[in-house]
């Protein structure tokens, strides 16, 4: 009960926040209470409930008949209950996004040592993890430039949507990449996190999670 199970299936969105993608296929939680007194006439509903949670805002909702997402409140889960298994590898996911973000970092800081020109895409990825797109985004290296996407894995598949930065000096870089199959590219910007590469970098964020 894990996503290698159904390789092909798409995580749907998030009914509360929107986030593409975030809501995991299969998490299932056990009600200790019930399980206590299952078969002693004690409790007649089930002992094993299915849940899920967004992997962004982490609200909490029972998955129905054919998926069907109904919310649920947070006093639905007891303290007598436990994860079998985790929402949808969430930590693992979130982990891994962060540690590519700690690589990237690390590379461009000695980059921008002895790359003045650089130095600014530094700064940018500084703003980039401010503002909590190293939770959202897998970041990587090539050369100098920083290259984000959706994918969960190490890599760029075909047809994956990416981004990459690519800095120019006087404290500029350029925008390259391809969103949904379309190719994007903006010219020589400043590095900061505003404008077209905002905007950019926010419609990459909207693109389901890639395996």
């Amino acid at each position: 009960m894990n996503e290698d199970l159904e390789p092909n299936m798409t995580r749907p969105s998030c009914p509360a926040c929107g986030e593409a993608g975030s809501i995991p296929l299969h998490s299932v939680w056990i009600e200790l209470s019930a399980l206590a007194d299952y078969g002693k006439g004690g409790r007649e509903r089930a002992a094993v409930e299915l849940f899920t949670k967004c992997l962004r805002c982490a609200a909490l909702f029972w998955v129905g008949e054919a998926g069907a997402l109904r919310p649920a409140p947070a006093g639905a889960l007891s303290p007598r209950s436990l994860w079998v298994l985790p929402p949808w590898k969430q930590a693992r996911d979130a982990s891994s996004f962060e540690a590519s973000w700690d690589v990237a970092e690390a590379h461009l800081e000695q980059q921008a040592i002895t790359l003045e020109w650089v130095a600014p895409l530094y700064e940018l990825l500084g703003q980039l993890r401010r503002a909590g797109l190293d939770q959202r985004l897998r970041a990587g290296q090539s050369n100098n430039a920083l290259g984000l996407s959706r994918a969960l894995r190490d890599g760029l598949a075909a047809g994956q949507s990416y981004l990459y930065l690519i800095p120019e000096g006087d404290g500029r870089v350029r925008l390259e990449g391809e969103l949904r199959g379309q190719a994007t590219a903006e010219g020589s910007m400043p590095a900061r996190f505003e404008g077209s590469l905002r905007r950019a970098v926010e419609a990459l964020c909207e693109v389901e999670l890639d395996g």
